[in-house]
């Protein structure tokens, strides 16, 4: 059966053995199965700040930048502020940025940039012959 391919009732087929394999294959089943295209990433970013602001250790930490303390805010952020809209500005570009083609070279320098040790992760990739 050919990947992708509505199996029964809209259940999709994917090879299993590929997942393990193929980084390739493995995005771009990441991609449907997350559903994360252009569109929705605004929405997702939204959704994540409101999750975040609805539990008072995670709004803290956001307010205060550290989860080391319980002390008391006298305001919390709430999603319009100008704190959390530059956060959501900067998750929607990391997503834009972690969904786009990782055969390209800046893919690997945006992740490197904001902190993923790509030494490390080429090394890995490239031992398992995936580059």
């Amino acid at each position: 059966m050919e990947p992708g391919k509505d199996v029964n009732d809209g259940v999709q087929y994917i090879r299993r053995r590929e997942l393990y394999t193929d980084l390739q294959k493995r995005i771009e089943y990441l991609h449907a199965f997350l559903n994360i295209s252009g569109p929705s990433i605004p929405t997702l970013s939204h959704r994540l700040y409101e999750k975040l602001l609805q539990f008072d250790i995670t709004a803290r930490a956001l307010r205060t930048r550290t989860t080391a303390t319980d002390m008391h805010v006298e305001d919390f952020f709430t999603i319009d502020s100008p704190h959390v809209e530059r956060r959501k500005i900067f998750w929607k570009w990391y997503l834009y940025k972690l969904c786009s083609d990782p055969s390209r070279i800046e893919y690997w320098d945006y992740l490197d940039k904001v902190g993923i040790h790509s030494y490390e992760c080429l090394s890995w990739l490239y031992t398992r012959s995936v580059l």
